[in-house]
């Protein structure tokens, strides 16, 4: 659910604001939504100092993430961790970024001579200190591109020899020749200060400097813990100069605005108190940027990773909907993949990855549930690595529901009835899913007026969930389906545009005069009911790949080619797993982000609650006290 939030206002004197916000950051539960633009040197060097952190933990690669204190880095070899301060750090990131500009460098001046090279090729390898001796004892030489054609017309004129033709152009040298007597249709060759042979000696010397830097960054690695606390030791600093630049003040009295979960109201009262502070508590309005606090039970938390990936947060006035999401994106993971034998890779995985982690992280045991559900959806439509051959053993072709299955010829079913089941299923998880999106919106608004076009809209798509029926299956289109479809735009307009405080008849009107609008999104409910086939059609896709590829390894002759038939059925398989674990993002996450969130009318427009913190160091005590 999404926790209840109250909008806090600090007073605190102006003489002890440093003090103030220190203990405000100790309480860790006021999040301050930054709107101030003011700026200081102190907080421009600390930015640049984070930047020039987060480009050292980009270059130096991560090799182990428990690596022993008294070995944490070369630069550290020789001191203990009471010797290492944050200056020594800051010092050891000053020196890696220096060498990573000068690899930068480096790079840079290597495309700098290859393109160099490119253009001397065609002339092939000369010393330009042997052509700068010929001009200071008075031989000019001018290398020059010429079309062949206009040889003709100067070769009288000048002296010159030709050293290639190439198409319609010459490479041609001219002797004791200005540049301006040559053609226009000439090109110059601007002489370099290197020939190609010492270019390439010069890359070879410069990339050899660029492999040091490299050894340098990847002996580094073990330094990567102290990089990353004295990094977060910063960004808490910076966090309280920043709040502190753009608070508000008043002669002696300075104060801020947050927002505190409402359950943690109690214990900042008595903050306030111990440190003089003076406190307004209210309600946040709706203009407010009130942020979300997500507070769910150990099961629900399971969906929070796929929420990380996607970067999505429900508005404070919007909708928690972890647990929905959760569920059927269980169900839509299992039906694309679609694959026990695939499940079984994906539950080994996370057996795996928890025991060397020791720990059953929200990502590991969201991993189990969806390997588990695929396994379960794999055994009873007998999917196993899309093999035939597996499905039809008699304990698994027991476990099998015929009716869904993905070889009907094991069972003696039409593929035709097969895919009319599957598709079916597929739209019963779309009506239930939309419609348990209009009974959220009904609850939420109730007691309001506006509350019945939610009923007019669960009519309407339970009258269009018929008609699709009815056009992609066939089935009989019930006469009280179009009375529910009629019926449904009939609330919808009476009731959508109602708004409270105002008369039935305006709302009434408003509601009219969008009827052209609630038509189109009448339409746009008919396509999110047709948009959950993706379900059959990706895991229909899924399983033909996968026998394909079977019958590929299974057209391969035996002996020597049995290495190939392997190779073949490991890239296969394992481009099926990325293609459905893609399609788990394109399609299982669209359903819930789009079909589900759009009945549901969520925006996804939060800002996740933040609250402004103290960090505890794990290798320095306090805040620059070394630096």
């Amino acid at each position: 659910m999404i926790e209840k939030m109250k909008k806090v206002s600090v007073l605190v004197k102006s003489s002890e604001l440093i003090p103030s916000l220190n203990h405000l950051r100790k309480s860790g539960v006021m999040h301050i939504s930054e709107s101030g633009t003011a700026r200081s040197e102190a907080v421009d060097r600390e930015e640049q100092q984070l930047a020039m952190i987060d480009r050292v933990i980009a270059a130096v690669p991560v090799k182990s993430q428990k690596v022993p204190t008294e070995t944490l880095s070369t630069f550290t070899a020789e001191l203990t961790d009471s010797q290492i301060g944050m200056h020594d750090v800051m010092s050891f990131c000053r020196e890696i970024d220096f060498l990573l500009t000068q690899r930068k460098e480096y790079h840079d001046r290597i495309e700098e001579l290859r393109q160099t090279a490119a253009k001397l090729e065609a002339w092939g390898d000369f010393s330009p200190k042997d052509l700068e001796f010929l001009h200071d004892n008075g031989v000019s030489l001018l290398p020059a591109e010429i079309p062949q054609k206009d040889l003709v017309h100067i070769h009288n004129s000048f002296d010159f020899i030709i050293l290639k033709k190439k198409k319609k152009q010459a490479l041609a040298v001219f002797f004791n020749t200005r540049e301006d007597e040559l053609p226009s249709s000439s090109r110059l060759l601007r002489i370099p200060d290197m020939g190609l042979s010492e270019i390439d000696k010069e890359i070879r010397l410069i990339e050899n400097h660029i492999s040091t830097i490299t050894a340098r960054l990847e002996a580094e690695s073990s330094a990567l813990p102290l990089v990353h606390d004295v990094r977060r030791i910063i960004a808490s600093d910076l966090q309280i100069k920043r709040i502190q630049e753009n608070m508000h003040s008043d002669g002696p009295v300075s104060w801020l605005t947050g927002f505190i979960p409402a359950a943690n109201i109690s214990d900042f009262k008595k903050t306030a108190r111990t440190n003089a502070w003076g406190l307004l508590i209210e309600d946040p309005d709706a203009s407010d940027p009130v942020p979300t606090k997500m507070k769910n039970n150990w099961v629900v938390r399971m969906i929070q990773p796929v929420f990380n990936l996607l970067g999505t947060v429900p508005g404070y006035k919007e909708y928690d909907v972890s647990m929905f999401f959760l569920m059927f994106f269980t169900v839509f993971v299992a039906m694309i993949i679609g694959d026990a034998g695939y499940g079984v890779i994906f539950l080994a995985a996370a057996a795996a990855l928890h025991i060397k982690t020791r720990k059953a992280s929200e990502l590991i045991r969201l991993i189990y549930v969806l390997s588990i559900s695929t396994i379960i959806w794999g055994t009873i439509t007998g999917t196993w690595f899309g093999s035939s051959s597996i499905a039809s053993l008699p304990f698994l072709k027991q476990l099998v529901i015929p009716q869904i299955t993905s070889f009907p010829e094991l069972f003696a079913v039409s593929n035709q009835e097969v895919s009319e089941t599957v598709m079916y299923i597929c739209f019963i998880l779309g009506i239930i899913q939309l419609s348990l999106a209009c009974i959220i919106n009904f609850i939420r608004q109730i007691p309001e007026l506006r509350a019945v076009s939610q009923i007019g809209s669960l009519s309407l798509l339970i009258g269009l969930y018929t008609l699709t029926l009815n056009l992609v299956l066939s089935k009989a289109f019930p006469q009280w389906g179009l009375y529910a479809i009629i019926a449904g735009l009939a609330i919808i307009v009476f009731f959508g545009a109602q708004e409270k405080g105002k008369g039935f008849f305006s709302g009434l009107l408003r509601g009219l005069a969008g009827l052209f609008t609630t038509f189109l999104d009448s339409i746009g409910s008919f396509s999110n009911i047709i948009s959950y086939i993706r379900l059959f059609a990706v895991g229909m896709s899924s399983v033909a790949i996968a026998s394909s590829f079977n019958n590929i390894a299974a057209g391969i002759p035996g002996g020597f080619a049995l290495a190939a038939a392997l190779l073949v059925l490991l890239i296969g398989h394992g481009l099926n797993i990325v293609m459905g674990l893609l399609s788990v993002i394109v399609h299982g996450v669209r359903l819930n982000m789009l079909e589900f969130s759009g009945q549901l009318g969520m925006e996804w427009s939060g800002t996740e609650y933040s609250p402004v913190s103290e960090y505890r160091s794990r290798y320095f005590k306090g805040f620059y006290e070394n630096m």
